[in-house]
Parts: C-alpha cells; sequence; structure tokens
C-alpha cells in the first residue's frame, strides 16, 4: 500500500480528478492521505464528502496552514515505506506509481524519485487528450549527481510527481516548516546530500495551471525563497579540495581553453559532477564553461531568434507601428530590450500581469493599460500561448498584440 499526500486549502474543481489519479494507480494499492490544511469551509466539507464515500481515503486536519506543516502530518499519519505526492489540481498517469516504485525497487540508496513531467494552460482540456499542446515539457536528469548539480541551479522536479522512501524524509528533518515557498527545492537538495534522489524518464505527471494564479513568471516571494535556499546549498558544497579531484578538474578546464570553439570540450567537467557528485569547484568550472562555450543548439536558436525578431519588427512597421509594448517583464523581455536593434522600433514601455514597477527605466503597467491601437509584442518564450489567450479580451478591444513564435 502507497499512501499518496495531498494537501488542501481550498477545494478547486479539480480536486476529484485528481484523487481519482492517485487512487485509480495500476499495479499498485494506494491510499490517499488528503490533509486539509487551514480552516476553510468549502474545503473540509469537500474532504469530509471524499472520505465519506471511499474507505481508501483518510482525512487529516490542520488547523494551522502551511503546506510544509501539512506534509509533515501526512508522513508522519503512517507507517508505509513509500509516500507518494499529489497536487490537488494535477494529472498523472495510471502507471506513475509502479513506474518510480520499480526504481525505487532497484536502487535503494534512492530517498526519492521524480520523473519527466508536462505543464498544461489553464484553458487546455486534459481529459480528452493528456499530452495535447503542453505549454512545456520538463525532462530531470535521472541520475543522482546530475540532477543534483541540476537542482542545485533551480527545481527541475515538479513537487506533485515524487514518490518518497518515509524513513530517509524523516531522518532528513521532513520539510521545513519555516519555509512557506520553495519548501520541496530545500528538501530535494538536503535529500541529495544526506541520500540521493533521482528520476524516471518517462512523462508520467501534468501541472496544470489555474486561470486564477497562471504561473506567467515567479512571484517575489517564490524567488526569494528559491534564492535562499540555493544560497544555503551553495554554501554547504564541499570545495573538492583533494588532491585527485582538484587535478582532475584542472585537467578539464584546460581542456576547454584548449578547444573552446568545440562544445564537446566541456565532458571532462560534466563527467566529474557525473562520477564524483557536485563540488564547488566543479560547478563554478561547469557554469564558467557553459558561458565560454555555449553548445551549438543555443547559438542555432540564439541565431533564428534575432532573425525572427527581425521578421516581426517589420511585420510591426508595416502595419503602421511608431512604437511598440511588451507583454512580460521577465527574462525573454530583457533578451528583446538588449537586441532593440533587431526589432528595429522603440520600446515605449512593458505590461505584465503581475510585475510592477519599472524594468531599464521603462515601467511596467497591467495589461489594461493598454489603449486600443496600441502594438504589444508579446515578450515571453515559456508562455506565449498562455498569454496570447490571456490577450484575447484586449485583442477584441482594439490592442494589436503580436506573437513573436507562434502562427
Amino acid at each position: 500500500m502507497i499512501p499518496v499526500a495531498m494537501a488542501i486549502s481550498r477545494a478547486h474543481p479539480s480536486l476529484e480528478r485528481a484523487v481519482a489519479c492517485a487512487l485509480n494507480q495500476e499495479g499498485v494499492e494506494t491510499e490517499l492521505l488528503l490533509v486539509v490544511n487551514g480552516t476553510d469551509a468549502q474545503a473540509i466539507r469537500a474532504a469530509e464528502r471524499l472520505d465519506a464515500n471511499n474507505a481508501r481515503i483518510r482525512v487529516l486536519f490542520r488547523e494551522s496552514p502551511g503546506l510544509s506543516g501539512a506534509l509533515n502530518l501526512a508522513l508522519r499519519s503512517t507507517d508505509a515505506e513509500f509516500v507518494a505526492r499529489m497536487d490537488d489540481d494535477d494529472l498523472c498517469e495510471p502507471h506513475r506509481l509502479h513506474t518510480q516504485l520499480r526504481r525505487m525497487r532497484e536502487r535503494p540508496d534512492l530517498a526519492a524519485v521524480g520523473c519527466a513531467w508536462r505543464v498544461l494552460g489553464p484553458n487546455s482540456k486534459p481529459d480528452s487528450k493528456p499530452d495535447s499542446k503542453p505549454i512545456a515539457i520538463v525532462r530531470p536528469p535521472t541520475e543522482p549527481n546530475p540532477l543534483h548539480a541540476r537542482l542545485l541551479q533551480g527545481n527541475c522536479l515538479a513537487h506533485g510527481s515524487m514518490l518518497l522512501r518515509r524513513r530517509s524524509v524523516l531522518d532528513a528533518g521532513g520539510y521545513d516548516e519555516t519555509l512557506d515557498k520553495a519548501q520541496d527545492l530545500d528538501l530535494w537538495l538536503r535529500l541529495s546530500t544526506t541520500g540521493r534522489i533521482g528520476a524516471v524518464p518517462d512523462i508520467l505527471y501534468t501541472h496544470c495551471l489555474r486561470e486564477e494564479n497562471a504561473a506567467l513568471s515567479t512571484s517575489r516571494e517564490q524567488a526569494h525563497a528559491a534564492a535562499t535556499v540555493l544560497a544555503r546549498a551553495w554554501a554547504a558544497l564541499p570545495r573538492g579540495d583533494d588532491e585527485a579531484d582538484h587535478a582532475e578538474l584542472i585537467d578539464a578546464v584546460a581542456e576547454v581553453l584548449e578547444r573552446t570553439d568545440d562544445p564537446a570540450s566541456r565532458d571532462g567537467i560534466d563527467r566529474l559532477i557525473r562520477e564524483r557528485g557536485p563540488t564547488l569547484g566543479a560547478m563554478v568550472a561547469a557554469l564558467w564553461a557553459s558561458a565560454r562555450v555555449p553548445p551549438m543548439t543555443a547559438r542555432a536558436v540564439e541565431i533564428c531568434r534575432r532573425s525572427r525578431l527581425r521578421e516581426v519588427g517589420a511585420e510591426l512597421r508595416n502595419a503602421g507601428a511608431a512604437s511598440v509594448t511588451l507583454w512580460g517583464a521577465g527574462s525573454h523581455a530583457e533578451w528583446i530590450l538588449d537586441h532593440a536593434g533587431d526589432l528595429g522600433l522603440p520600446i515605449n514601455g512593458l505590461i505584465d500581469d503581475q510585475a510592477t514597477g519599472e524594468l531599464r527605466g521603462l515601467a511596467i503597467t497591467r495589461p489594461e493599460a493598454a489603449e486600443p491601437g496600441a502594438f504589444v509584442l508579446i515578450a515571453s518564450d515559456s508562455f506565449e500561448d498562455q498569454i496570447w489567450e490571456r490577450s484575447l479580451p484586449h485583442r477584441t478591444r482594439g490592442v494589436r498584440v503580436y506573437r513573436l513564435y507562434g502562427a
């Protein structure tokens, strides 16, 4: 029996769909540990209704809100060897836990196992075709050392997609209840040092964005929490001062310097991380090599992106645009600002669904501020489809919204 830990603070319409995914797993018997995280009356009623109709659902109540505390309560409320995670608005494949459990059995050194996962926009219809038009597909490294190195750069694991070895998680201290955000990244990084974590390559989980909180960008609170977790993990990295490791690192760096134009010159650094695990020296070398020798695919993408920016700039000018507003205030907007010469138009400001303030001296306002007849260019690569859908009311009132990548 594998308990599936799910915390709810509100009764979302997708709850029953997520519960069905957790309970209808092939080749694995499951039960649901449904933690009501807070005192929302509708969430309590929804949980009690589900509990009354299914003996495989156990409801736990925690008045003090907080995801970390809710999940720790679930972990301590069972003596099962493994506990799975699932979020109340997401989906997973019916063979997800069977696949992950097989990996756990094969690798008793692993404290947790994730999987590849897709992201669907709020207007997608996942029930009809699970893999239709994902916004993104994320494929984490499957082996522990490369995955640890990747996590040191940011979270590549969907929280709800994880299968946990319960005792290993509790021995590592469980979820940090002082963190309101990024508690999953914090746990994965701690497990990567006290134990090991891995992933299976199969796409077994679907993260569904909701319209009311669609993740067009990372919130300031989430970004600050993740930065705190990452800085703490970086500070705890071993320096890699062992004489043999130091000599190998020097050889690997020298190889990059000798063959700067060859992306394969970074293989020595990657091999060190894969075989020995990330150290401070190896991680600095990997990031240095990435900046010094960008992979050919990255160069090709950059060439194509700048060519497309010139094409869209020409389209805007032919349509009568004298200037343009960017929709989005993230890293892609900064890239467009860096290459404004390719666009061939002055950029008069930015609009964003979440961010406010200024970016490089340009005001960031809400989409509602765009005047009818204004020319707007979507400045996002990962979320262009989603922003395009959200722009419909503004296009209807005469705002002229252009896409950089989509048709």
